[in-house]
């Protein structure tokens, strides 16, 4: 199965597990530019962009996805701001947003160096009810992981969440950066459907403007070299709103 052939399966997949649990939803960031822009998924890309908002995801909701999607030989995390669904170097990400103050927060820290990833994983594995199917890129990645791994599983409950909160606070306060993303609400107000490949999928009715506040005008014209941390609307937005 070729690359794209890969991606448009996994998207079915995944929007599939949210329509069987009636979660609202919709195409996002490069998913809909894709769509919308060239009605395909962005040749370059191997994650899927999907949003939706917490209030509109219950517990049962994500155990019922994560218990499909591994029966299905899926690899599944769950962290707060994001539920990512991945085979073979595919990801599925939901992306999770709080209503805050008028916008669509997706709140996101990035680890500033090897040692914060460390810290922020065994942190996940520490408060994380769903456990991990994180793989690691290398192959001392692999050894840390499984490490941390095995570590958090012979803990007792009781002493994980005694460590989880300190760790935590350390890990958000001094190890990573804020890489959070900010939308107006009015852009997720109202949604319709669009057809792609014979299926059709929910996008914010002002599609269009949304790409544009997050791609800027040219958002029609491909770039390849757009890099979220220096180019993407919602991450400046917030950065500016928060300085």
């Amino acid at each position: 199965m070729e690359k794209m052939d890969k991606l448009e399966a996994l998207l079915e997949f995944g929007i599939a597990l949210l329509k069987k649990r009636e979660i609202n939803y919709w195409l996002d960031c490069g998913t809909l530019l894709g769509i919308v822009r060239d009605q395909n998924l962005l040749p370059w890309d191997t994650d899927l962009d999907i949003g939706i908002f917490k209030q509109d995801l219950s517990d049962s909701d994500i155990e019922y996805i994560v218990k499909k999607a591994r029966n299905d030989c899926y690899d599944v995390n769950v962290y707060g701001s994001c539920i990512s669904i991945a085979k073979k170097g595919y990801v599925f990400d939901i992306k999770l947003f709080d209503k805050i103050d008028g916008y669509a927060l997706e709140k996101k820290l990035m680890p500033k160096n090897s040692f914060s990833s460390m810290i922020g994983f065994l942190v996940h594995c520490l408060s994380s009810e769903h456990g991990t199917n994180r793989k690691g890129k290398n192959f001392f990645n692999r050894i840390m992981i499984k490490f941390i791994q095995g570590f958090s599983k012979i803990l007792p409950k009781f002493i994980k969440s005694i460590l989880a909160k300190p760790l935590n606070y350390l890990y958000e306060a001094y190890l990573s950066k804020d890489i959070s993303e900010a939308v107006p609400l009015h852009f997720f107000k109202e949604f319709e459907e669009l057809s792609f490949n014979g299926r059709n999928y929910n996008i914010p009715v002002r599609s269009p403007d949304y790409l544009a506040f997050r791609y800027g005008k040219n958002w029609r014209s491909p770039d390849k070299d757009w890099v979220t941390e220096r180019d993407d609307g919602a991450y400046l937005n917030n950065k500016e709103k928060n300085t």
